[in-house]
């Protein structure tokens, strides 16, 4: 009986002082204050940008930075960047500071959401090929009121370099195997032409889920590939982008194994036979060059076997017309 009574006193207690009004909070000389706080910070924090080896200079501009406001600014907001070169992705060599420029203080402008901090590549063909730099910058302060959001004030960026023959290709042609006449072509096919240098791709193809170099073809009309083949190329610019050197991916150990293959059986210059003995050869009666306006790879080659027990060598011939369609992702 005692505990009801405490309680029901309770109660009223706190009935009696809901009815009272405090004149102070109601003035909001102070309580809860709904106070806003405008930040500023890189709309996305992590890109991969393929520029072309070129010594024009080039500007990458997907990175932005935006502000998160209730409304709109009304007058512009200058901000500061800074590089920073110990943020870079990681697995990326850092690109060298000579290699690029950023402004250091940049503007959203008034009415704006958000705007591009741009950077500029000056010369890539001065950079390795071969390699994914990386590059990272931080804001460090905004005006106007607004505050770098501390989750989203760095920016990195992998870059990767592209030679002008990079790209995808529809490839169309004539493919005659003189060993199997079951072996006929199948076109149309899409190549990758991926930059392994400054003039240098290797040649994938999609084969059971997987970019690889090789080739493909049909056996009494099922698709099959040729194991250990596949091309990498290297064209000449200063002659006419003519192919000047064409051999089998696999018999070249200095590169990396895929499923179709192990190139560090092969025997490397100057046959760079794979370990299946099979070679690529240019045919001299092709021509064998790339065409920089129109962006179409014309190519003859003979695929050889020196191990094969029957037949001619060399054992297949090809005849290709490649047609830039695009870049590849």
């Amino acid at each position: 009986m005692k505990k009801i009574l405490l309680s029901c006193l309770v109660a009223f207690a706190l009935l009696g002082t809901g009815c009272h009004k405090d004149e102070q909070y109601e003035a909001q000389k102070y309580g809860i204050l709904n106070t806003e706080v405008k930040g500023l910070g890189f709309v996305k924090s992590i890109f991969s940008e393929a520029l072309l080896a070129d010594a024009t200079p080039q500007k990458i501009l997907s990175v932005e930075v935006g502000v998160s406001s209730n409304e709109l600014p009304k007058t512009a907001i200058n901000y500061t960047v800074v590089a920073s070169p110990t943020l870079i992705p990681a697995g990326t060599t850092l690109l060298p500071a000579s290699a690029y420029t950023f402004k250091s203080t940049n503007t959203v402008p008034a009415g704006a959401v958000h705007s591009v901090f741009e950077i500029v590549l000056t010369n890539a063909s001065l950079l390795n090929s071969n390699l994914t730099y990386g590059v990272a910058f931080t804001l460090t302060s905004a005006d106007n009121g607004y505050t770098v959001a501390q989750n989203s004030r760095v920016v990195s960026i992998s870059i990767n370099i592209k030679n002008k023959y990079d790209g995808v290709y529809s490839n169309m042609g004539t493919f005659r195997d003189f060993v199997n006449a079951a072996f006929t072509g199948n076109y149309p096919l899409t190549y990758r032409l991926v930059t392994t240098g400054p003039s240098s791709v290797d040649v994938q193809l999609l084969v059971n889920g997987t970019y690889a170099p090789a080739y493909l073809f049909l056996n009494n009309g099922g698709g099959t590939f040729f194991g250990s083949y596949g091309l990498t190329m290297t064209f000449n610019p200063a002659a006419g982008d003519i192919i000047s050197d064409l051999h089998n991916y696999y018999g070249d150990p200095s590169k990396p194994a895929t499923a179709i293959g192990d190139p560090s059986l092969g025997t490397g210059a100057p046959n760079f036979a794979s370990a299946n003995t099979r070679r690529a050869v240019l045919d001299p009666t092709g021509i064998n060059k790339y065409d920089n306006a129109t962006k179409v790879i014309k190519i003859k080659h003979f695929i050889i076997q020196s191990n094969q027990s029957t037949g001619p060598n060399p054992r297949s011939a090809l005849n290709e017309t490649w047609t830039y369609t695009g870049p590849r992702p």
